[in-house]
């Protein structure tokens, strides 16, 4: 009884929220692999490919074939639980499971369907975990924002900011900043606050430090940036979460397929540079090795 079925089958309640969760995801993806694909991309903070992809002119080893149709190999597990709880134990279990699969799939996410987040240490130990198994790639992450309206105002005070209802870029060592199908500028992000600007205090009201520490001059950075910001109506209204960085770098890393970056998108840098000699990139390092390149 492997399928997901309209009619419940287990006597289990987490086999029940397992089976509606995957009616749902199957609803998505029926109506359009896009919306399945983004609904993953979200869940995973990542970028999923989902669908067939149709490419012209693709160098292999040894020729260049006409044409290329292909479909990314991806594997998602789910374990569920009705509480906020995660065994250890077991998800170290389906680590080893997965990363002994005899299928060789490109890409595996485990997901933890529960009612809150995994707890630091749990996840912690479970990080370790995946690279002791080789589920987790070495690189650095690199996050790209499109910022074509904001972009001058990003360079002059060396920020970002979003809706915090967005998934927390954090973890990642870079920011790049896109528009017009380029990432021309890359930076390291040196802290993440989500907060408020009072236009009558004149002040940011912290509400969350996510990575760093937040400096006097960082926070005045965030307040003439908010003075600055005259396309976002009722900026003062709501919170945001704040990208800073500092020593910003010229670069010219460009989208090579049609149409523009529809969200923002990660870069395991691994993919793209040398890691086997040097695993300390610098923003500078980074910026002047991927100037030229292309994506898609």
């Amino acid at each position: 009884m492997t399928r997901v079925s309209y009619f419940q089958r287990y006597s289990q309640r987490e086999n029940h929220v397992t089976n509606n969760t995957l009616l749902i995801l199957r609803h998505f993806y029926q109506a359009s692999p896009h919306k399945i694909r983004d609904v993953f991309s979200e869940l995973a903070d990542a970028d999923i490919s989902i669908g067939l992809t149709f490419q012209q002119q693709v160098k292999e080893s040894s020729s260049v074939p006409d044409a290329l149709i292909s479909q990314e190999s991806l594997s998602i597990y789910i374990e569920t639980k009705l509480g906020a709880w995660l065994e250890p134990s077991q998800l170290t279990r389906h680590i080893e499971s997965i990363s002994g699969s005899v299928n060789d799939r490109s890409k595996r996410v485990l997901f933890g369907l529960t009612t809150e987040p995994i707890e630091k240490e749990v996840r912690e130990e479970l990080i370790k975990k995946s690279k002791e198994e080789g589920l987790l790639q070495v690189g650095k992450i690199m996050s790209a924002f499109a910022c074509r309206i904001s972009k001058s105002e990003n360079l002059q005070y060396q920020l970002y900011f979003q809706d915090p209802v967005w998934p927390s870029k954090a973890r990642s060592k870079f920011i790049g900043l896109y528009s017009d199908k380029t990432i021309s500028h890359l930076a390291e992000i040196s802290s993440v606050v989500v907060g408020y600007y009072t236009s009558e205090q004149e002040k940011f009201i912290e509400e969350d430090i996510e990575k760093g520490e937040l400096s006097e001059e960082q926070e005045c950075r965030i307040v003439e940036a908010a003075k600055a910001c005259t396309y976002y109506g009722n900026f003062a209204e709501h919170s945001h979460r704040y990208y800073l960085f500092d020593e910003v770098h010229e670069t010219n890393f460009y989208k090579s397929s049609p149409g523009p970056m529809r969200r923002l998108r990660d870069f395991n840098l691994v993919d793209c540079l040398d890691y086997e000699n040097q695993k300390n990139y610098s923003a500078g390092d980074v910026a002047k090795n991927l100037q030229g390149k292309s994506w898609e």
